[in-house]
């Protein structure tokens, strides 16, 4: 064998094992909530190429998965994320479901608040207990403001009246 053939055949070798792709594989499931209803439109990440949303009943499927453990999360605004850990084993997963829980109302509102209180805890403290007493106090004089100045008026308009 010439030099040139002992060069280029590992280097067509190589080119053929390296261009011989893994088997890949997809994981699917349904992201629902605590009542088993499915939720539209949740975002599906993984340790998977790409990402996907799910349908109108929550299904959802991702492609590219090969044999190993992969991630899977789900996320939807109003909702907690949430996770399943899935592994693949030479055949598709077709029952890695998700339950997210509803957050409640205020949920993120609070958590910012949380953390505002664990930065600054004398400064949120002051604010809580203050702004609420000066609100009172604003309301109760332009109530008392008011009624004075009716009362005046009342007085004025009376006093007119009776001469």
């Amino acid at each position: 064998m010439s030099k040139i053939g002992l060069i280029i055949l590992p280097l067509i070798l190589c080119l053929l094992i390296g261009s011989a792709s893994a088997i890949e594989y997809t994981i699917s499931g349904i992201v629902q909530d605590e009542d088993a209803v499915g939720i539209y439109h949740a975002h599906v990440t993984g340790s998977v190429v790409g990402d996907t949303y799910t349908n109108e009943t929550g299904y959802y499927i991702i492609s590219g998965a090969e044999n190993g453990e992969h991630n899977i999360t789900a996320t939807k605004a109003g909702y907690y994320s949430n996770y399943t850990i899935e592994t693949v084993t030479d055949a598709d997963v077709t029952d890695a479901d998700i339950v997210l829980t509803k957050k409640l109302i205020f949920a993120d509102v609070i958590e910012i608040l949380g953390s505002i209180v664990d930065i600054f805890p004398p400064i949120v403290l002051i604010i809580v207990a203050v702004v609420p007493v000066l609100i009172i106090v604003a309301i109760v004089s332009f109530v008392m403001g008011l009624f004075g100045s009716i009362l005046d008026g009342i007085v004025g308009a009376l006093g007119r009246f009776g001469r």
